[in-house]
């Protein structure tokens, strides 16, 4: 081919040979730049249905436009010879520097935080890289990374052959005198993958964490002598991270454990998160797969300094009500990168356990996203879709996070994150919800509604609570459960204020029918605390106030437990939750809205 013509492009030089085809290096005379030309194997040419697939493939490839991606540019056929126009990378690939010895973690890290960019942007068009490894990845001249061939295995080879038999990848077949290059494909498969099962973007991210071990270890994680002795070891051997190096920080372990997660539900959920794991300083880590010691993360002033950072008050309430204060604080910080923001009525939602903290936040495109962080571990998962208004509420086991969003009730399974809807209502701007011990949810689907009850497992909501017709503009809303799952607490509200005035305030209810009764005038969500008191708000202080809940009253003057909390006083929304043991946390509120912000 060197010297030669294809169309409006002069072959120069050949720059490799892979699975996928030759590469050479090639003039542009059209517009005068050199460019990197990959022709496709001669398989390819026999089958029409096949070559117009590849066709439609590499049309999407072209629209894909990110600086840490290796652009294509087009796709033509001169003289019956197929080939891809690409963006020529010059410079090292990343197998190549690996094979001079292990990265320094901070090198690593900046690799990584490219390839995690890359795969972000890819992903977020449905394209999956499926063949990332180390000598797809591009260490330019002036110090960036480029990604190469996303989505070619796809385009190659179609959905139903690559994912029927994992010896059918493009580069194991066309590449089978090519033991290194073969026995390289095998090593970065996802377990799933390498089964032979349908494969989605997890396989990139299976594979961004085996890349990102062997650049701190200077050695692949699965070896062996035979494809077969690799893939077995990809689908039977767990991960060890015994030899990665001991200095390595608790942040660069956690994305090596959520990483190389087998069950494909239990690993990363975006390549994203990578970068926002990074970004967080956490006083925990969860131990490393095959791994007994875990290290403190470092801070990296920089990251720190780009990041959202809002504090959280954990308080424990005392029991018998004698205190006026809290026991004491805790502070936890959730930074969230620059890449994402919370919304401006931002509410932390504390699980009955008190291990885990749901926030609502999206990311700079407005896109909602769900926040998933433990306290105790520090483990962090960022998925897809948010609650409407932050709408989060837990099952009694905490195993379920269920939220509201455009007049529909769903739950999320914290472990597998699978998520399920419960009904739909119709409605939007839903007004909380609770889950029963009985595994019933009781729920305010719109801000102008009574409160309807619905099965955790799914059905038919039913009315509970019937509004006072001789009132013009109340509403229920923010309801919670006792511990006997019959009676529960909610909030009479009216947009008018001489009705809120003489009417509204915290209401006890129950399943049983009745009339409710009210507890206390103060209008504002309550929250029940097990040792036996209500809070809510009033003149922007956290209150609380002993209640008998098996008889039904009041046993106390309300007390202060903090001086400020945050409050949204347009729809009588409390900034806090509370655990079954009572830890209390408090969320900041944005200055300008009209609310008392914490002192952090």
């Amino acid at each position: 081919m060197l010297g030669k013509t294809l169309g409006h492009y002069e072959i120069v030089d050949l720059l490799g040979r892979g699975g996928m085809g030759e590469v050479y290096r090639a003039r542009d005379t059209r517009l005068g730049r050199v460019v990197a030309l990959k022709i496709l194997p001669r398989e390819l040419s026999g089958d029409p249905e096949r070559v117009a697939r590849f066709q439609r493939e590499a049309r999407t490839l072209a629209s894909l436009q990110h600086p840490n991606i290796a652009s294509v540019y087009g796709y033509d056929e001169v003289d019956g010879v197929r080939f891809l126009a690409m963006e020529l990378v010059e410079g090292e690939d990343l197998s190549a520097r690996i094979a001079r010895g292990p990265l320094p973690e901070d090198e690593a890290v900046e690799v990584l935080r490219r390839i995690a960019a890359a795969l972000d942007a890819a992903h977020a068009m449905s394209i999956v890289h499926r063949d990332l490894k180390p000598a797809n990845i591009k260490l330019t001249l002036e110090g960036d990374v480029k990604v190469l061939d996303f989505g070619l295995a796809r385009a190659y080879a179609g959905d139903s052959e690559i994912e029927g038999d994992p010896t059918l990848s493009p580069t194991i077949t066309a590449a089978m005198t090519q033991a290194g290059t073969i026995l390289g494909t095998a090593a970065y498969m996802a377990p799933e993958q390498a089964r032979g099962r349908r494969v989605d973007h997890r396989v990139d991210i299976w594979a961004m964490g085996v890349i990102l071990y062997e650049m701190l270890v200077g050695r692949r994680l699965f070896e062996g002598d035979t494809v077969t002795d690799v893939l077995a070891g990809v689908i039977t051997i767990q991960p060890d991270l015994g030899r990665v190096p001991e200095s390595t920080s608790a942040p660069v372990r956690r994305i090596l454990q959520r990483c190389l997660q087998k069950d494909p539900a239990r690993r990363l959920r975006a390549a994203a998160d990578a970068v926002l794991e990074l970004d967080l300083p956490f006083d925990h880590a969860p131990p490393g797969i095959a791994e007994t010691s875990g290290r403190l993360s470092r801070t990296w002033p920089w990251l720190v300094s780009a990041a959202l950072t809002i504090a959280i008050i954990v308080l424990l309430l005392p029991a018998g009500g004698q205190d006026l204060a809290p026991i004491h604080s805790k502070h936890y910080d959730l930074a969230f990168g620059p890449q994402f923001r919370t919304s401006s009525t931002y509410e932390p939602y504390i699980s009955p356990d008190g291990d885990w903290v749901a926030v609502a936040i999206s990311d700079t495109l407005g896109r909602p996203l769900t926040y998933l962080r433990s306290i105790r571990t520090g483990e962090l998962r960022i998925l897809d879709g948010s609650a409407d208004e932050n709408n989060f509420f837990w099952s009694p086991d905490s195993r379920y996070l269920g939220f509201q969003t455009r007049g529909r009730l769903h739950k999320l399974h914290v472990e597998t994150l699978s998520s399920q809807l419960i009904g739909a209502s119709g409605q939007f701007q839903g007004r909380g919800a609770s889950w029963s011990k009985n595994n019933q949810i009781l729920f305010a689907p719109n801000a102008n509604s009574s409160l309807l009850l619905i099965d955790a497992e799914g059905g038919n909501a039913i009315e509970v609570t019937q509004l006072d017709t001789t009132l013009v503009d109340a509403s229920h809303r923010w309801p919670k459960f006792l511990p006997d799952g019959r009676r529960f607490l909610f909030t009479l509200w009216s947009n008018l204020k001489e009705e809120r005035a003489s009417v509204g305030g915290i209401y006890l209810g129950s399943l049983d029918g009745g009339t409710p009764h009210r507890l206390l005038r103060d209008v504002s969500e309550a929250l029940f605390a097990r040792s036996g008191q209500i809070l809510f708000h009033r003149d922007g202080r956290l209150m609380a106030v002993d209640f008998d809940w098996e008889g039904g009253t009041i046993e106390s003057e309300p007390r202060v437990i903090s001086d400020v909390v945050a409050f949204t006083p347009t729809n009588g929304k409390l900034g806090a939750s509370i655990s079954d043991a009572g830890e209390i946390v408090l969320s900041p509120l944005r200055q300008d809205l009209d609310c008392r912000r914490p002192v952090l």
